[in-house]
């Protein structure tokens, strides 16, 4: 993907990003006073603040909108950049993405479908160098319904998006191949999945580990790995926590090569839109006077909000592996 198409899928997720969570203010918002919509946004991120102390938040409707304004733009890119550090190394081992046109990924904490919509972009980016993909099929799992119904909904969006743009350009008509090849069955169950031989499988978890359940991820991830024998695999979390990513783990041993690698930039730069509308909705709740009430830390919701929203994930630890 060279600057301008980069730029040009950075704007169109951007835009639907945003449509997508005012959207859904504006449903939860419908008929609450000033007071109760400061209280949501204020527990809400609190809720996200959890992520600084390593707790897992309550992923409740409030909580996802906000995790969509801030977060899911980085961890989208941070799955692209995943991604194509990995694709660089399969590149170098056999020549293309995938040796037989058929990719299978096993997402564990899927959340909202960061992994989904970089896989995409890696698709369309193996579709450009003129690739041969026939399918793409997704299982994500997770345990909140929003984080899934927002994600899903930003997919149906980009995907109508993309299938109205003028096609004269030909990166967009690959992406909306790449968009048409995917087959996602995404839900908050047990990741009992599907094995089509024939298929090149790959398994993700992208920030899934907490230090309460590390273990138990262990445990899931291995199985992933016995069922589904990955040809590559993923791993990434906050780089305080990067220990408890390796202990959970199965690939560390002498079937797999874990890439050591440095990830490029992917997306770059600031999401005005998104920062505009989060520090409009500070503004509003202010001039109504939302603040007032004393339940409410308008310090803490102000200063949360005013932040410029971009791509980059920091302080990130990630795990490549590819099967030898």
């Amino acid at each position: 993907m060279n600057s301008q198409q980069q730029a040009q899928i950075a704007s169109i997720l951007e835009d639907e990003i945003l449509r997508c969570a005012h959207e859904e203010f504006v449903r939860l918002n419908r008929c609450l006073p000033i007071s109760d919509t400061a209280t949501n946004v204020d527990r809400a991120l609190r809720e996200l603040q959890k992520l600084t102390r390593d707790e897992e938040p309550n992923y409740d409707e409030w909580t996802t909108l906000f995790y969509m304004l801030w977060y899911q733009p980085k961890h989208i890119n941070l799955a692209y950049r995943i991604l194509s550090a990995m694709s660089d190394a399969r590149l170098a081992q056999q020549g293309r993405l995938t040796a037989s046109g058929n990719l299978h990924v096993v997402d564990f904490g899927c959340g909202s479908l960061a992994m989904q919509f970089g896989l995409m972009l890696i698709v369309t980016d193996a579709i450009s160098r003129g690739e041969d993909i026939s399918q793409v099929r997704i299982d994500g799992f997770d345990t909140s319904g929003p984080m899934l119904r927002l994600g899903q909904d930003l997919w149906n969006k980009l995907l109508r998006r993309v299938k109205s743009a003028k096609h004269n350009d030909p990166w967009l008509q690959n992406m909306q191949q790449a968009l048409d090849l995917t087959l996602a069955l995404n839900g908050a169950v047990s990741p009992r999945v599907r094995i089509d031989e024939g298929d090149e499988r790959w398994v993700s978890a992208i920030h899934a580990v907490y230090p309460s359940h590390v273990g138990t991820l262990r445990q899931t991830m291995q199985s992933l790995a016995d069922t589904m024998q990955p040809t590559a695999a993923f791993m990434t979390t906050f780089s305080r926590k990067a220990h408890l990513m390796t202990q959970a783990s199965p690939f560390e041993n002498e079937m797999y090569q874990r890439h050591d690698v440095n990830l490029g930039a992917g997306l770059v730069g600031g999401l005005q839109q998104i920062t505009q509308w989060r520090q409009n909705l500070v503004i509003g709740i202010d001039d109504r006077g939302g603040f007032q009430d004393q339940a409410v830390n308008a310090g803490f919701v102000r200063n949360y909000l005013k932040g410029l929203v971009n791509w980059n994930a920091s302080d990130v630890a990630h795990l490549i592996y590819t099967r030898r």
